[in-house]
């Protein structure tokens, strides 16, 4: 039951937020069951990057993940290196078309085992 959450500047006009999902789903399947995935995409239209550089924008991926003992940091570390490529990616075609430098960072959260849901 991962929770993904796709976090990006307004800035960026043409994020392809749907596929940006689908693949993280997809690396995803590898270590999770992803049946009852919960994914969203939120565009911030209030940032600030560094000195408010207009030409600055950022792409943030969190995924949180009901710990196991199995998934090791060494998992979770692969697992964002795969994440942070798929984004670089994304962000070339984006900076191809734009005039922006974005950053991209991704954050794996272990959830508690007590994490309740409905």
């Amino acid at each position: 039951m991962p929770q993904i959450t796709l976090d990006y500047s307004a800035n960026i006009t043409n994020l392809d937020t749907t596929t940006i999902l689908n693949q993280t789903h997809q690396l995803l399947a590898s270590i999770a069951d992803i049946s009852s995935c919960k994914s969203r995409s939120i565009r911030q239209t209030d940032f600030l990057i560094g000195e408010g550089g207009a030409n600055q924008a950022y792409i943030y991926l969190q995924v949180a993940l009901l710990a196991q003992p199995d998934r090791t940091d060494k998992v979770k570390e692969t697992l964002a290196n795969n994440l942070i490529s798929m984004l670089q990616k994304h962000a070339a075609s984006i900076e191809s078309k734009q005039d922006l430098h974005t950053q991209i960072s991704v954050q794996i959260t272990d959830l508690p085992q007590h994490y309740y849901k409905g």
